[in-house]
């Protein structure tokens, strides 16, 4: 999750100045939202994915008991 937000800062310091100097009118602020969707959106889908495998591993748990010393 670090890794997504960090990326999307790091995206836009670095790159709006550049994409908003190249690409003349609104073009470069519609590039910037679309990479900012792009990333927004792939956060998303790895926080249902650490979703699902956080409920399936609190299934195996309740089936098998939970492991000692670790809290899930």
């Amino acid at each position: 999750m670090f890794a997504v937000t960090g990326l999307q800062s790091t995206i836009v310091a670095k790159g709006a100045g550049y994409l908003t100097t190249v690409y003349e009118g609104a073009t470069g602020y519609r590039y910037l939202y679309i990479i900012a969707l792009v990333i927004f959106l792939v956060g998303i889908i790895v926080s249902i994915i650490f979703d699902k495998r956080l409920q399936k591993a609190k299934e195996r748990d309740k089936i098998e008991g939970a492991p000692e010393d670790l809290m899930i």
